[in-house]
């Protein structure tokens, strides 16, 4: 890579992304011909802070991550443009989804809902239990019950549980009974809550919004005093659906 070409480089990056035009073409072709230039034009001190940009380097992040650590070029492309940074997060969970630092990077991408891309983006891959379990002890509670309520699986709620967050265990059970009233996911939580089911039980009736949901629950509080006595006092001021 000469100072020539990247200067050059850098000057139609910039012209484009200004006049409001994707760099696609440019970045396509650097990325065939000139990798590590592609990189300094795309993530290096200079790049301009668009999402134009980020989006178009998006479509050759293979290309990037052979000159720059995934790491170090998502917190980059996360940096630079806010507009596109569920985007930037959504890909790198895509194609790294059992790397930790996913974790931080959601939690400066999402706030309150951190861990709900990444769950989402390995929803059907092998590592979807080991994130659950990491944004968990990352304390990342509104993303969890949000992927519990979305994805309508019972390992979010299970890695709450296992985390020893009772609250947010028991709105991810409800929460997935809801959409999903027949879901195992009560067992799932108790295994990894340990003995106290009442508690977490009596824990999940104080979320309950609707009858059919209390339904749900209802075989699984069977015989515990304390979750027990409490539906069924709960249960005939809640809506039917």
């Amino acid at each position: 890579m000469s100072r020539e070409r990247l200067a050059l480089a850098r000057h139609d990056v910039a012209t484009i992304v200004a006049a409001g035009e994707s760099p696609r073409a440019l970045l396509q072709r650097l990325a065939s011909e000139d990798p590590v230039c592609l990189a300094e034009v795309v993530v290096g001190p200079r790049a301009p802070a668009s999402p134009l940009l980020v989006s178009a380097a998006l479509e050759v992040a293979p290309t990037l991550e052979g000159a720059i650590a995934p790491k170090a070029l998502y917190q980059r492309l996360v940096a630079l443009a806010p507009a596109t940074r569920a985007e930037v997060l959504g890909l790198a969970a895509a194609r790294h989804p059992l790397a930790a630092w996913l974790v931080p990077l959601s939690e400066t991408v999402e706030g309150p809902l951190a861990g709900l891309v990444h769950l989402r983006a390995t929803a059907q891959h092998p590592a979807f239990a080991w994130a659950c379990q990491a944004h968990a002890e990352a304390g990342h509670t509104g993303g969890l019950i949000a992927a519990a309520a979305s994805l309508q699986r019972p390992e979010p709620a299970a890695a709450l549980a296992a985390a020893g967050l009772l609250d947010a265990a028991a709105q991810a059970i409800v929460r997935t009974l809801e959409a999903e009233p027949g879901s195992p996911v009560v067992a799932w939580a108790a295994a990894g809550w340990g003995p106290e089911v009442d508690r977490l039980l009596a824990a999940c009736v104080r979320h309950l919004r609707e009858g059919r949901t209390a339904a749900a629950l209802a075989p699984w509080v069977h015989g515990l005093p304390r979750a027990g006595a409490l539906l069924s006092a709960v249960s005939r001021a809640l809506p039917a659906a």
